[in-house]
């Protein structure tokens, strides 16, 4: 039962420095160059990733880094490709759209036909001109008349 309780191990811990192989040394010495030469080319592949993107997006500026996603060249330009086309697409809808004949603010004034009831609310009426009874009210009310009446008092 006890031995049961207590883990087995199928490796026991590894020989003294001495006692171990010199060809396995070797292959341990060439698997840590080999690891850190995968490194440096998976830090060197990652900032050429970035320097591609940056690029790909000096292309096209209407896009942003967030449109252009990807961990390899292949997923970059993928991405890339993808964005650009929706970019074209959204474009074209746009140009589309500013084609349709819209007119530009008010309606064309030089219509035919007969007044409806909102044109004619909405037509200018002339004033008419004052009458010459109405010439006292003109002055009292202009500033020029105000300053005639004025100077025409005789106190």
């Amino acid at each position: 039962m006890d031995d049961e309780l207590t883990p087995t191990h199928e490796h026991e811990a590894e020989p003294a420095e001495a006692e171990v192989d010199p060809e396995v040394v070797s292959l341990r010495e060439a698997l840590e160059l080999r690891e850190a030469d995968l490194a440096a080319a998976n830090e060197s592949s990652r900032l050429a990733v970035e320097r591609l993107r940056s690029a790909l997006l000096a292309l096209e500026p209407a896009l942003t880094a967030e449109m252009v996603a990807g961990d390899t060249v292949d997923e970059l330009e993928a991405s890339f490709d993808s964005a650009r086309e929706t970019l074209g697409r959204m474009r074209e809808t746009v140009r589309r759209e500013q084609a349709l004949p819209v007119g530009a603010g008010a309606p064309d004034r030089h219509t035919a036909g007969p007044l409806t009831p909102r044109r004619t609310s909405t037509r200018q009426v002339p004033r008419p001109a004052p009458h010459d009874s109405d010439d006292a009210s003109v002055r009292r009310h202009s500033p020029q008349g105000r300053q005639r009446a004025v100077g025409t008092c005789d106190d």
